[in-house]
């Protein structure tokens, strides 16, 4: 602590010569001193008057050096404080268990005063410097704290107005339908149908904002159900039937023979993306076409030509629009935000809806992408992992039982988390031989192993036989590297799908989701 301006050094030694010289050079240069004459009497008096700077003595009675050093990085208070170890022992041993202990630096005995002075001014330098630093880091932090907070009650706040708005959006909207229904004149009737046509634009928008705001809080849960491919994108595809007549503008859709027609999957948020893809298309569009396209999603493997399929389809819009200028490509996702945000702009629209497309789109596991060429049209696509519906298992009665063996802890934290979420109830494994003790009334349906740990003979039998007693059991090969030597080529079980590093949250969600899902190409 600073004493009449002037830094505070404690000098920590039980030899009364060695402070009183080390105290004089001190002195000399500037800084103010405070003694202990051994290292317990030294701790409180840190305690006390928190110096700036320790000189700590090593050899000395009771309470070493390296002791001192070590119970003072105990303390809130002496975590940063710098310490300057003094040693009359210049070997590799005791310069080591200084730095081990939290010294900072070190100084050989006798102690040259000249150096002595220099070496602490830079050392309280590089203690101020490191201060400012950390004050900077809190202040970043609080900052980052307050603005995530304020994005939250934000969210919260659309989220809580747009849910009160559309209550009564959809009474005017029901008793404008039934308003259509009676007997009304042509004047009285075309004002019926502009307040429909208002009202759905304007709950259209309501809508856009409480999607945004639950998934924004992570509110956002999937719901697979069995759904009918085709079904879902002619029934998309008819609301833009009149409009598309009105502009001039076919409607086609084609769904590729390999794609099987009935599917296990989130059909409202597959169904969302693809009212968000078709409005935009159909918006910025005057003359031409709008097509829907769905088949196998292409993988690019490192090694080896492109595959198809893989559980992964791929849903494609495409439109002769007016397309994207390149150098609105990296705003075209972010939240409310529009190519055009002037206030003469010819299109509407609030600039949630690609975002809240490639938030559903990665919620499930999946990416989306574009590409256009400005004046003649865009393509927007996404890849998901959907499940064949005759061939996806049922639903076990009792919780989703995981197996984890991996040993690299980080890793294992990230896996068995994960897993959680996805309602799985994990059980990590210590040791191969672990697998021997899994039971009937366990019925495991997921395997995350390590593939490196699959080396021993001993390890792929037990894998083997584990995979034999529960034949519906997936198993995921974890590799530090993707494609490399880790990945196994014959192995006596087949593994359903691989983990690569550095490991995320998506990443695992997919490869579950995928490894739980048939091949959709032949």
């Amino acid at each position: 602590m600073m004493e009449n301006g002037r830094p505070m050094v404690l000098l920590i030694d039980d030899d009364p010569v060695a402070r009183l010289l080390a105290r004089e050079a001190l002195e000399q240069s500037g800084w103010s001193v405070e003694e202990a004459e051994n290292g317990r009497h030294g701790l409180e008096v840190f305690l006390k008057r928190r110096p700036d700077l320790i000189l700590l003595d090593i050899m000395m009675p009771e309470m070493d050096g390296f002791t001192v050093c070590a119970e003072l990085r105990k303390l809130p208070e002496g975590i940063h404080t710098p310490v300057l170890i003094m040693t009359g022992l210049e070997d590799y041993q005791s310069i080591t268990q200084a730095y081990d202990a939290g010294a900072t630096d070190f100084i050989v005995k006798p102690v040259n005063g000249l150096l002595l002075g220099h070496r602490v001014r830079y050392m309280l330098r590089a203690g101020q410097a490191m201060r400012d630093l950390r004050d900077s880091q809190d202040k970043l932090m609080q900052a980052r704290d307050a603005a995530l907070e304020g994005t939250r009650l934000k969210s919260e706040f659309l989220g809580t107005i747009s849910h009160e708005i559309r209550t009564p959006m959809n009474g005017i909207i029901g008793m404008d339908e039934l308003l259509l229904d009676t007997e009304l004149s042509s004047e009285q009737r075309d004002y019926a149908e502009t307040i429909r046509t208002s009202a759905k634009a304007l709950l259209d928008i309501v809508n856009d904002i409480l999607d945004f705001s639950k998934l924004d809080t992570g509110r956002v849960t999937l719901n697979r159900v069995e759904f009918s491919l085709p079904a879902l994108v002619d029934e998309h595809l008819a609301r833009y039937d009149e409009r598309s007549k009105e502009k001039g503008i076919v409607l086609r859709r084609e769904i590729a023979s390999t794609i099987p027609p009935t599917l296990w999957g989130d059909q409202t948020h597959i169904g969302r993306i693809l009212q968000v893809l078709l409005s935009n298309a159909m918006k910025f569009t005057e003359r031409g076409e709008v097509s829907v396209h769905v088949c196998p999603a292409p993988q690019i493997l490192a090694r080896g030509p492109e595959k198809m399929g893989a559980g992964r389809i791929r849903f494609a819009v495409a439109d002769t629009g007016i397309g994207i200028n390149p150098t609105d490509a990296n705003r075209l996702f972010q939240p409310f935000v529009q190519v055009d945000g002037s206030d003469h702009r010819q299109y509407g629209g609030t600039g949630l809806g690609l975002a809240l497309a490639k938030q559903l789109v990665e919620l499930m596991g999946g990416t989306i992408e574009f590409e256009s060429n400005p004046g003649r049209g865009s393509r927007f696509w996404f890849d998901l992992p959907v499940a064949r519906a005759s061939d996806r298992m049922p639903e076990a009665a009792g919780p989703r039982v995981a197996l984890v063996y991996v040993k690299e802890v980080v890793s294992q934290a990230v896996i068995r988390r994960t897993l959680e979420k996805l309602e799985y109830h994990v059980q990590t494994l210590a040791d191969v031989e672990d697998l021997v003790k899994i039971g009937p009334e366990v019925a495991p349906i997921l395997f995350v192993v390590e593939c490196n740990l699959l080396v021993l003979e001993t390890a792929r039998k037990h894998v083997q036989r584990l995979k034999e007693r529960f034949p519906r059991l997936r198993i995921l090969g974890l590799v530090h590297e993707s494609f490399s030597s880790e990945i196994l080529p014959h192995l006596p079980f087949h593994i359903d799908g691989h983990l690569g590093k550095p490991l995320t949250v998506d990443a695992i969600k997919s490869a579950v989701e995928a490894s739980g899902s048939s091949e959709l190409a032949a």
